[in-house]
């Protein structure tokens, strides 16, 4: 029993860790610097309707996993998974 539930917890993680890494690869291909509408735009529409995601849930979750931060300064979103702020 205890063998099927360590089988079932590696498999979701990589489930989660496969779905982290798409995510990461899809931002990698946005700007360094976008305005909330750019980042609407270019990336949330199509994202949070293809994966049927809240737009809670995934700023939560890329502000959890640091890969887009808001500087509320000049109102723009930075993007840390580029090459140049990796």
């Amino acid at each position: 029993m205890e063998a099927i539930r360590k089988r079932a917890t590696d498999q979701a993680k990589a489930v989660k860790e496969g779905k982290h890494l798409r995510l990461l690869e899809d931002l990698k291909a946005l700007p360094d610097r976008m305005t909330p509408q750019e980042l609407d735009d270019l990336f949330l529409k199509s994202y949070l309707t293809h994966k049927q995601v809240t737009r809670d849930s995934f700023f939560k979750r890329v502000k959890r996993r640091g890969l887009l931060t808001y500087n509320p300064a000049d109102g723009c979103w930075y993007n840390n998974t580029s090459p140049a702020t990796a």
